[in-house]
């Protein structure tokens, strides 16, 4: 048996219910041994809209990273509980070989600014087939306001230099335009004025809801720090920033929304309290954890927290439970 939270947006009944909020049901998974032998059951009264909502164990409510075991397929014994497929090896053998295949996308949170040269290489890893890639680039209003194509041979690479429309400030979105096996990986150089490297990052494939950085300069010998923040999802997003110290929270900035793709440079306040000292580190504040009680609605601004796994056909239980 295994303690999980089984995700979905009911419809029915409706009452209570209406399609439109995101609820969950917690509690201990255990065997159906008697209509569906083998599959994963919970107690659970959500019906018609909930099908296909993962059932995630281990869930920690401040990150959102769990493991995805099971996802709500059908309603047993009038709505007494829930069943779904057991996600055992097959399923995680199924995952971690897409997983390994590499990215498709990638998110280039500070894509150009005025005051940097922007290099930003990108690599076909199929090495039997050529792909086409587009760069759009994203500003700070969330619009594409230009977009560029190249053509990588396969196993080959290509630089975009500084390809930006002129005085553009915002993110980048890499994808491929072509229906192939073709997976990316990207690389970004940024160059000051001197042409001397200012920073070097890869392109990211995901995001996460909690980000910390550990150190963050305000005028620190001439140095001050500028965090580029960029929403990797398709639709808009919340964001909250605190600045810490060892003591703790000293400053919180005005939240603010980010649409799909869109960036935003955060330069820290000139008040820090040491001007030539380190400010402290910036991060997204924890969120407590929920309720425990079940079904309930699952915070509207918390984000779904899972990344959807493959389905797998019902098979027997294992020997051992939890699955690992």
């Amino acid at each position: 048996m295994r303690h999980v939270h089984a995700f979905g947006y009911p419809a029915e009944p409706n009452p209570p219910y209406d399609g439109k909020r995101l609820i969950a049901c917690e509690g201990t998974s255990f065997w159906d041994l008697v209509f569906e032998f083998g599959n994963m059951a919970l107690r659970c009264d959500m019906q018609g809209g909930a099908s296909g909502g993962p059932w995630i164990a281990d869930l920690d409510p401040a990150t959102g990273i769990g493991t995805i075991v099971s996802v709500y397929s059908q309603i047993m014994m009038d709505a007494a509980y829930a069943q779904g497929p057991y996600f055992g090896p097959e399923v995680r053998s199924m995952y971690e070989q897409v997983r390994r295949l590499g990215p498709t996308d990638a998110f280039i949170p500070l894509g150009q600014r005025e005051i940097l040269v922007t290099g930003i290489q990108i690599q076909n890893q199929d090495t039997a087939h050529p792909t086409r890639v587009r760069l759009e680039y994203v500003n700070s209003s969330g619009q594409v306001q230009a977009t560029r194509e190249h053509d990588i041979p396969a196993g080959g690479s290509v630089t975009s230099y500084n390809q930006g429309p002129p005085g553009f400030s915002g993110g980048v979105h890499i994808a491929r335009t072509q229906a192939t096996t073709g997976r990316l990986a990207v690389t970004v150089n940024h160059l000051g004025s001197n042409r001397h490297t200012v920073a070097s990052s890869p392109g990211f494939t995901s995001g996460a809801r909690r980000v910390l950085l550990p150190l963050l300069m305000h005028d620190h010998y001439a140095t001050s720090t500028t965090i580029a923040v960029q929403n990797v999802s398709p639709q808009p997003v919340q964001v909250a920033v605190s600045y810490r110290d060892q003591t703790g929270p000293i400053a919180d900035l005005p939240g603010f929304t980010l649409k799909p793709s869109e960036s935003r440079f955060l330069l820290r306040a000139a008040s820090c309290a040491r001007a030539s000292a380190p400010c402290p580190p910036a991060c997204s504040p924890a969120r407590s954890p929920p309720p425990a009680t079940s079904p309930r609605p699952w915070p509207s601004s918390r984000p779904p927290p899972w990344s959807k796994t493959p389905d797998s056909p019902p098979g027997p239980p294992p020997a051992s439970w939890p699955p690992r």
